[in-house]
């Protein structure tokens, strides 16, 4: 299901909130040998706090994150200007299993998603230099697809000062097998925290969220 929102408001952060997306699947399943992640527990636990609207306070992003942030239209207008016409989304579930969700740059029409990232110049660089998808990206990319449902997946760095660096990249039937086996099993580890941790309702904490009612 397609969430018509915009990016980084606040609906598309509650929209967030609680699900596993596909931003930290690298966190639930390795790149390398498709396996549950040793981190998964950890990401299980996280989860949960939202849920209860008791997490910890947030990171703080960086130079980079907020300055990628800040160029990510001009990359966004720079695609699909030069390499194909794209269209702006907010937020994504899957339409099996609500509770997994991402939030594509773009929606191609080959088909694809858009995925865009604003590094500093000595990333890009060797991005260019190395001519594939960057290897932290795989699961978070081929994840987007799955749960968009499209079959390619565009790659696009981009900086104000150097030609950017795109590759385009086919679902990968082993990524995607790996994520409907381990996926459900990672929602079933965040319902067994909820399950032994409950928040207590006689305690009086002033929270921005408050607990979310979830379907597993």
């Amino acid at each position: 299901m397609i969430y018509n929102v915009r990016q980084g408001s606040e609906e598309w952060d509650q929209l967030r909130r609680s699900r596993a997306t596909a931003s930290q699947f690298h966190r639930i399943i390795t790149p390398a040998k498709l396996q549950l992640a040793s981190g998964a527990r950890g990401y299980a636990i996280e989860k949960a706090a939202e849920i209860l609207g008791v997490e910890s306070e947030r990171m703080v992003p960086s130079f980079w994150m907020e300055r990628g942030t800040e160029l990510e239209p001009q990359a966004f207008a720079e695609f699909s200007r030069t390499v194909q016409p794209a269209e702006q989304v907010g937020f994504v579930t899957l339409d099996e299993i609500p509770m997994i969700g991402c939030s594509p740059d773009g929606l191609v029409v080959d088909d694809g998603i858009l995925e865009i990232k604003c590094p500093k110049s000595e990333t890009l660089i060797e991005w260019i230099l190395d001519g594939v998808l960057p290897s932290q990206y795989k699961m978070q990319v081929q994840g987007e697809m799955w749960i968009t449902g499209r079959t390619v997946g565009h790659f696009f760095g981009w900086h104000p000062e150097i030609e950017p660096f795109h590759v385009v990249v086919e679902r990968d039937e082993a990524v995607i097998a790996a994520f409907e086996e381990h996926l459900p099993t990672f929602l079933i580890m965040v319902k067994e925290v909820l399950d032994k941790v409950r928040r207590r309702p006689s305690v009086l904490l002033q929270t921005e969220y408050q607990a979310q009612d979830v379907e597993f």
